[in-house]
């Protein structure tokens, strides 16, 4: 495993999400958002293909374009079930 670059503490639990939970998310994710998008659009117009797709979940003031360039990829607010994972 590779340690944190931060000066952090990590823990892992077992049982963080229930099986019906963690079910459910990825089907919300999956089934409601272009996860799959490996094209990124940098800040000069050209397009950069990465080797995995990014999506970003985040405050609503954070989930438009205006806040965060197109480069960062495609986002959306946190979801009422991603939320519940956050807090």
């Amino acid at each position: 495993m590779k340690p944190l670059s931060l000066k952090c503490e990590a823990f892992y639990l077992e049982n963080f999400l229930s099986e019906e939970d963690a079910t459910a998310i990825f089907s919300e994710i999956t089934s409601a958002f272009d996860i799959t998008d490996k094209n990124l659009t940098m800040s000069d117009g050209s397009v950069c293909t990465s080797e995995t797709s990014t999506y970003i979940f985040t405050d609503e003031e954070y989930a438009s374009f205006d806040a965060l360039h197109e480069a960062w990829g495609g986002r959306s607010a946190w979801t009422a079930l991603l939320a519940r994972v956050r807090e």
